[in-house]
């Protein structure tokens, strides 16, 4: 018995090397990057712009799992009509494309923070997002809802026995 622990703790002791980080970014082709190259950081706070004839405008988001994950998802309700509301920025783009527009989009890393820990009492990662939002320019237009600021934590859901 104490040939396995000691044989686990040099496994879980043993020196890292300094040079071996995490990818960040396995995009296909490294140059068309949606959030230039750092598309596999997870526990971010993004912002997504949308291009229209008429302007720009914004939406402010979270992620805890890598952002390449929400992004699919993003992604998959702008090409599937019956996913048109499952975001604020969903909704906009097909109201936009109900008019017979066709919007781009552009991404960026606002921060990065830490996702809800067991036992702690708030969770960064969406306090970091509606910071984000209520910090942002006024003059600039702006696709979240009000509702969200209120909104509960859901990183902490999957630490709890029972799940609501």
């Amino acid at each position: 018995m104490k040939a396995v622990i000691s044989s686990h703790n040099k496994k879980l002791l043993a020196p890292t090397v300094a040079n071996e980080q995490a990818p960040t970014c396995n995009c296909r082709q490294g140059t068309v990057c949606p959030l230039n190259g750092i598309c596999l950081t997870p526990a971010i706070v993004y912002q997504g712009h949308i291009h229209t004839n008429n302007g720009e405008e914004h939406y402010t988001g979270l992620t805890e799992p890598p952002w390449k994950t929400r992004y699919h998802g993003h992604t998959s309700s702008f090409r599937h009509i019956d996913k048109r509301n499952e975001t604020a920025l969903s909704k906009r783009f097909w109201e936009l494309r109900d008019a017979g527009e066709e919007p781009t989009f552009t991404w960026s890393l606002l921060t990065k923070s830490h996702p809800y820990r067991c036992g702690s009492r708030v969770c960064d990662l969406c306090l970091t997002e509606k910071l984000a939002i209520l910090k942002s320019d006024k003059e600039q237009v702006h696709l979240n809802i009000r509702s969200e600021l209120m909104n509960k934590c859901r990183h902490s859901r999957k630490f709890k026995l029972v799940q609501l």
